[in-house]
């Protein structure tokens, strides 16, 4: 699967079902249709181990930060960190020209803020609960 935007090219393999030898043979045509990351998703962590290992000897030399293995349990923080890395831009303002950054946020600081937000819809749900009168009785 590939995903693309104006400025970045994301190549996904899927490696539930193929064998090691074809995922490489997979990195291998990524890398030479120079696509920007290439991302190797896989269920089985042996199978994900077998894949790198292969791929280390085979051909990702020289693009090991353009490669990335990960357990599929992972694939959400890798899209939060991708979304960050797109959503960074350079902006005016006030006549300066500003590079704006977005960064992944520790798990810690992640957790706070969805507590945080449970606790605003929680409170804004009793607070239209009190609003509403209780339906008729029949």
């Amino acid at each position: 699967m590939l995903l693309f935007s104006q400025s970045l090219r994301v190549a996904f393999e899927i490696a539930n079902k193929s064998t090691a030898n074809w995922e490489v043979h997979n990195i291998e045509k990524s890398i030479k249709a120079d696509i920007d990351a290439i991302v190797v998703v896989a269920d089985d962590m042996t199978h994900l181990s077998t894949i790198i290992t292969k791929a280390e000897n085979a051909c990702i030399e020289g693009h090991g930060d353009q490669v990335a293995f990960i357990h599929s349990s992972r694939i959400a923080d890798y899209f939060a960190e991708l979304g960050s890395q797109l959503a960074s831009h350079e902006t005016q303002s006030r006549g300066d020209k500003v590079w704006v950054k977005y960064s992944k946020v520790s798990n810690e600081e992640q957790q706070s803020k969805m507590r945080v937000i449970h606790r605003n819809v929680a409170e804004l749900i009793r607070k239209v609960r009190k609003q509403k009168p209780d339906p008729p009785e029949s």
